[in-house]
């Protein structure tokens, strides 16, 4: 390995360990060390018999790409099981980071303490690596982008301003106020959510790893 690439326990250590922590202490756990195992062993890929290999190629640095598209590969292969082997190992630490991540998500979703935007800006992440979206999911995501993008506009209206007094026009023609725009959110993301949850293995692993680390850094926990 390069020098500065840190050196991850073995994967069955990661996941007993895991095992023993609460549930957002677990999460922050196996992002730190499935990052590692990208750094160290990546990228991973899915190979000629669809199941996960790694290139073995250590980096002193993980980029955002690598992270992502090695995580892209382990859920691209959760229908074909690697050998007997490291690869497996680490492919279970993926996939239990990414059951992780669903189990925080649904938690934080149920708390119900993210305000409009953090809650908005959250599901257009999540719907941005959602697979294979129908017309009317992109429809969705359009509306709810329109809005967030409205809200910061309507945010840096001067104090003295109320609702009532300003209102943009977005380029599609839809006038917002600050209580339209809210609505519209709110709206658009809760339909999103609706069709993400009804099965979120078509949401890339790596747009809800990220998504639920920003909310988690945004509450503060």
């Amino acid at each position: 390995p390069c020098p500065t690439t840190p050196t991850p326990p073995s994967s069955p250590a990661i996941i007993q360990q895991a095992t023993s922590l609460d549930t957002i202490s677990r999460f922050h756990y196996l992002h730190r060390h499935a990052s590692i195992l990208v750094q160290s062993h990546g990228p991973y890929s899915v190979g000629p018999s669809g199941h996960l290999t790694c290139a073995n190629k250590p980096k002193n640095n993980l980029s955002c790409t690598r992270f992502a598209h090695s995580l892209a590969a382990a859920q691209d292969a959760t229908n074909v099981t690697p050998p007997d082997g490291p690869v497996l190992d680490d492919f279970n630490v993926f996939n239990m980071l990414w059951e992780t991540t669903i189990s925080v998500m649904e938690r934080l979703l149920n708390l119900g303490e993210l305000a409009t935007e953090p809650f908005g800006w959250g599901i257009f992440g999540l719907s941005s690596g959602y697979i294979s979206p129908d017309p009317l999911f992109s429809s969705h995501k359009q509306r709810l982008y329109a809005a967030l993008a409205s809200l910061q506009t309507l945010h840096s209206q001067p104090s003295s301003f109320t609702d009532q007094d300003f209102a943009i026009t977005t380029s599609t023609g839809h006038i917002f106020t600050l209580s339209t725009a809210n609505h519209q959110v709110h709206i658009c993301a809760t339909m999103l959510l609706q069709t993400m949850q009804r099965d979120w293995g078509r949401v890339r692993w790596y747009h809800e790893v990220q998504v639920v680390k920003w909310w988690l850094a945004h509450l503060g926990i």
